[in-house]
């Protein structure tokens, strides 16, 4: 079985620089920080379906804070 291939560093910060965000997400506006930014390519590793996760559970602790 094959996968998805992993996303690259200029593809992911491409879709941050854009006002992309997972479907009912709602975070504050771009552009981001570079440390964020670099932090979440580090996080996902390129993986679509984990960046798609992660921008999900901040929305979630941006709202509760």
């Amino acid at each position: 079985m094959t996968g998805f291939r992993q996303l690259g560093v200029a593809e992911i910060r491409r879709l941050l620089a854009q006002p992309w965000v997972p479907s009912g997400v709602k975070l504050p506006p771009q552009p981001w920080a570079g440390d964020a930014v670099a932090a979440i390519i580090r996080i996902t590793n390129g993986n679509f379906r984990l960046l798609n996760r992660l921008l999900t559970q901040m929305e979630r602790i941006l709202e509760t804070n």
